[in-house]
């Protein structure tokens, strides 16, 4: 009985390892990846767009003195989501509103985040 538990925790245990790792593997390229246009966009899936938007908007918020200008708007931006109580999903749901157009196929989410969220809902923050 025991021989027979060890034999299939040691299955499991090789099993979740490998998932884990193709796991991780996929998930490290595509985060070294930048989404270029709308069919990128569409290829990565919810989940994937949700944590793009993440990582973008984190980088947008995480701006330091050495451009003070930069860091000013960082924080405005912060405030804006903050105070219009914005989320990720949200934000997804603009890009996604963003590329309705077709006319805006070409343009990366980076793009449809700046013309939708801070020249658009947040224009009143950024802009002070």
């Amino acid at each position: 009985m025991y021989y027979r538990f060890k034999k299939t925790l040691s299955r499991t245990a090789k099993c979740s390892a490998f998932f884990l790792s193709f796991g991780l593997i996929s998930a490290e390229y595509l985060f070294s990846q930048t989404v270029h246009n709308y069919g990128q966009w569409q290829k990565i899936g919810s989940i994937y767009q949700s944590a793009y938007i993440a990582g973008v908007i984190d980088e947008r918020l995480s701006k330091t003195c050495e451009n003070c200008g930069l860091a000013i708007r960082a924080e405005n931006l912060r405030l804006c989501l903050i105070e219009l109580n914005i989320s990720t999903p949200e934000i997804v749901a603009m890009v996604n509103n963003f590329y309705q157009n077709r006319n805006n196929w070409p343009y990366s989410p980076q793009q449809a985040l700046d013309h939708q969220l801070v020249r658009g809902h947040c224009f009143t923050y950024v802009n002070e």
